[in-house]
């Protein structure tokens, strides 16, 4: 058994361990973006996770050289 057997209390996040291991992983998601951002290799894809529904997308971004945010272009 994995886990010894509860009698009077239930298994939830916080007695299970479960959430401490769910943020280590997004966590070290979001240091390995940012590092590529730093060395000047930003991804173009959004990560979209929902714990909730079990769901976990990656979703590719294409840049709009318009854009003053992703295009690349200077805003005075």
């Amino acid at each position: 058994m994995l886990y010894e057997e509860k009698t009077n209390e239930e298994y939830t996040a916080r007695n299970s361990g479960i959430i401490n291991g769910i943020t280590a992983v997004i966590g070290a998601i979001e240091a390995n973006m940012a590092i590529r951002y730093i060395i000047g290799k930003p991804s173009t894809k959004l990560i979209y996770i929902d714990l909730f529904e079990d769901d976990f997308q990656i979703i590719e971004i294409k840049r709009d050289l318009r854009c003053s945010v992703c295009g690349g272009e200077k805003v005075d």
